[in-house]
């Protein structure tokens, strides 16, 4: 199952607008490139009520993360990439939600059972 979390809530993820790919090249190696946005079912689901965490935003949530090195990867196999806070300075990483977030910590994982 597919998941955007932020902060232990679930947004989903639009899959109309959701890109992955592992461009690869013969002298940088393979790339990985992520683009999310949350969906707005869940994203609805999520703000309602006053008391809500997030009664404040008017949109879901999208995140991006470009060009982070990665293992070739193998047919069939998994891709998972973990940044650390340190790795997150290094790369073009950003997390938008009503304005633009401080990214502390990345999990991606990509499978046949997380698409």
């Amino acid at each position: 199952m597919a998941g955007f979390v932020i902060n232990g809530t679930d947004f989903g993820i639009d899959r109309d607008r959701f890109r992955c790919t592992v461009s690869r090249s013969l002298f940088r190696g393979p790339r990985l490139t992520v683009e999310v946005h949350g969906d707005q079912g869940l994203f609805d689901r999520a703000r309602e009520g006053e008391d809500s965490a997030w009664s404040w935003a008017l949109y879901p949530p999208s995140f991006s993360l470009r060009a982070v090195a990665v293992s070739k990867p193998k047919g069939g196999h998994d891709i998972m990439v973990r940044l650390s806070p340190k790795d997150v300075e290094r790369h073009e990483v950003g997390l938008y939600m009503m304005e633009h977030n401080l990214v502390k910590e990345v999990v991606v994982a990509s499978g046949r059972d997380r698409r």
